[in-house]
């Protein structure tokens, strides 16, 4: 093989590992690793991740809806079109974006992104995990993926949900909604499937990144 095809080879292998570290942060094993300095609304979103699992929904809601009162609100674009808020519709993650970048899976706070620029979906990888460029908010640049699909999609019966063709949502009471299929963003206006997005421009200060490998 030559040096791109083993360079390939090897950023697949390392979002296999990552795909298995973010199974166990959603089953309430791990903490994901967090870019940016680790706010207390986050360490509250995390703590929400284990009562999800076990099903105390009324207790996930109190944490989510505290993490939620005091994250940041980020004003912006996607796709060229201007919003207020932009959120994943998934109540798991909210104001947060999950990323593998350097071979490590991370959650990152939109506000601590200034651009993503989505690469237009190709082949069967893409239904996976989609490439972005990243432009933070201190003016740092990566290039990394984005996971399309929710966690334990690749289990689903259905073929639509596997392979990312749809979104269909879990209802579990006290406004928590669990994914599965393809990635959708929500802003006031719209909701956006992920392989849909080829720009989000977000209106972000200068913030000292400091990820937490914790």
């Amino acid at each position: 093989m030559d040096d791109s095809t083993l360079l390939m080879a090897q950023t697949y292998r390392e979002a296999i590992q990552c795909e298995v570290f973010r199974s166990k942060v959603f089953s309430g094993e791990r903490s994901p690793l967090i870019f940016g300095k680790p706010d207390k609304w986050l360490a509250l979103l995390i703590e929400a991740i284990k009562p999800i699992v076990s099903e105390q929904y009324k207790k996930a809601s109190k944490l989510r809806d505290e993490a939620f009162e005091l994250a940041p609100v980020t004003t912006g674009s996607i796709n060229g079109e201007p919003f207020e808020w932009i959120s994943d519709a998934d109540t798991r993650l909210g104001p947060i974006l999950e990323i593998i970048v350097n071979g490590r899976y991370y959650w990152v706070p939109f506000h601590r992104i200034k651009s993503i620029i989505i690469e237009e979906p190709e082949d069967l990888r893409d239904s996976v995990w989609l490439p972005a460029q990243f432009t933070w908010a201190n003016a740092g640049q990566a290039v990394g993926f984005i996971p399309t699909r929710y966690p334990g999609s690749e289990s689903a019966e259905s073929e639509t949900i596997r392979m990312a063709k749809s979104t269909t949502w879990q209802d579990c009471g006290n406004e928590i909604y669990l994914g599965a299929g393809q990635r959708m963003l929500a802003t006031e206006n719209n909701d956006y499937p992920l392989m849909d997005v080829r720009e989000i421009l977000l209106n972000t200060e200068d913030n000292e990144l400091e990820s937490d490998d914790g």
